[in-house]
């Protein structure tokens, strides 16, 4: 990932959180790495129900897990993986919360 493209991506996630937010959805969390092929990790959701969106530059790999608190604590328990390109995959995350979401 260049600086380039990692300031898009970026600038990407930050526009969608915008979306988001106007539909009462929170972006808690946001993670990305250049050094591993652009991969990166999105965690969203409304109160305590959130969901953690994880995109593997390598392999490309968008899994969607949901959180899960017990004592005290999140885990997250996977729901589902696809194979996505980038784009797919930012757009995905936010077409799976808008769905989640719907008022």
């Amino acid at each position: 990932m260049t600086t380039d493209t990692f300031i898009e991506h970026t600038e990407d996630v930050l526009a969608v959180a915008r979306r988001l937010l106007a539909r009462g959805v929170t972006v808690y969390a946001h993670e990305c790495s250049c050094v591993h092929f652009g991969s990166w990790s999105v965690v969203a959701g409304v109160d305590r129900e959130r969901f953690q969106f994880r995109w593997d530059g390598r392999t490309l790999a968008f899994t969607i897990s949901q959180g899960v608190l017990a004592d005290g604590r999140r885990s997250w328990e996977p729901m589902r993986t696809l194979n996505l390109q980038h784009p797919e995959a930012v757009s995905g995350m936010e077409t799976f919360l808008h769905e989640r979401f719907a008022a």
